[in-house]
């Protein structure tokens, strides 16, 4: 089952990030998200699978300025 979020409540959850950076990578194509129209022209929801945010998280983790492959399971 997936564990939708929204920018909001992964800022809230994972406090070292700030709603911008999420916004930024979904903005980028980087972050999957789905977006819930609202009506009446406004922009809707962005809605987060947790899971592919970790992912994102995880491609982001760098080791003395290299990419590294150590998980980040600790914050899970």
């Amino acid at each position: 089952m997936m564990n939708l979020l929204t920018p909001a409540q992964l800022v809230e959850k994972y406090t070292f990030l700030s709603r911008s950076a999420v916004y930024g990578a979904c903005r980028d194509g980087l972050l999957s998200f789905y977006r819930i129209p609202s009506g009446h022209g406004k922009r809707g929801k962005y809605l987060i699978n947790e899971a592919d945010f970790l992912t994102w998280l995880e491609s982001l983790h760098h080791v003395n300025g290299v990419e590294g492959d150590e998980p980040l399971s600790h914050i899970r």
